[in-house]
């Protein structure tokens, strides 16, 4: 049995798999640094293989064919696995991570400041929220899924963008729960999503027997900034037609823990 940490990005344009992939597992071990210093030296001495279920290149295809601005900032060509295919510049993120991993506790006043750096995108999280209130209530959150996030609108609406982004996280999680792995699944956004359907499809339907009769659990699901809440996603996630006891997971993770925002 291993111990595995699979994580699986958000909606949006990215760069190429590999870059993505150092980036995320830099802000674990940084993040961990902060909460557990004991925590983060283990991480990084023990055997704890890191898995990345990466949809990048799907997401900048879908974005950039419908965004002629998203198009234009997809400048690199180096994602060796998916063949050099546009995608962002990871330097762009290097800068705003190393600032990030600077900050020794993320209290109000820490975030404040970060605010204070980068002004023009203070207003993102406010309109974020005075959404989330007002499609709570509206048909807005449909409206705002369908037209405004291409590659979340594709996957939700179209089954075979569904099934292809869905894919890329099946395949590593499926063999880690059929070899009994210990698993900390981490979603991210859209990935809290894809992962959602995943768990629902491998603890309900037939063709994963295989995963119900091993017996074998993720022992921590953890979703960030996860959409689940929201209206128009309910209403399409992969359960959405069932009724009573078939609507949820069930019997595939042992912890989920939520962190907002």
């Amino acid at each position: 049995m291993a111990k595995k940490i699979i994580l699986i990005h958000g909606r949006d344009t990215m760069p190429a798999a590999s870059a993505h992939e150092e980036l995320c597992a830099a802000a674990l071990v940084n993040g961990l640094q902060r909460v557990d210093p004991s925590a983060a030296q283990r991480l990084q001495r023990e055997p704890v293989e890191i898995i990345f279920a990466y949809f990048g290149d799907i997401s900048n295809e879908l974005i950039s064919s419908s965004d002629p601005d998203a198009k234009a900032e997809l400048t690199a060509r180096n994602d060796q696995l998916y063949g050099f295919e546009p995608c962002l510049d990871a330097g762009s993120y290097s800068a705003p991570l190393q600032q990030l991993m600077q900050i020794n506790s993320h209290d109000g006043l820490a975030y404040g400041s970060l605010v204070d750096h980068y002004r023009s995108g203070e207003w993102l999280d406010e309109a974020a929220a005075i959404v989330s209130r007002v499609a709570s209530v509206t048909a807005l959150s449909e409206y705002v899924i369908k037209w405004a996030t291409a590659d979340m609108s594709q996957y939700l609406h179209t089954r075979k963008v569904g099934s292809e982004v869905r894919e890329r996280l099946q395949s590593p999680l499926k063999q880690s729960l059929l070899d009994q792995d210990d698993i900390c699944l981490i979603s991210h956004s859209m990935g809290a999503i894809v992962s959602y359907d995943v768990l629902w499809k491998f603890s309900r339907m037939s063709e994963y027997r295989r995963i119900q009769q091993s017996g074998n659990q993720i022992n921590l699901w953890l979703t960030l900034g996860s959409p689940l809440g929201e209206p128009g996603v309910r209403n399409n996630l992969y359960d959405a037609n069932e009724r009573g006891e078939d609507r949820f997971p069930r019997e595939i993770v042992k912890r989920w823990v939520n962190i907002a925002a």
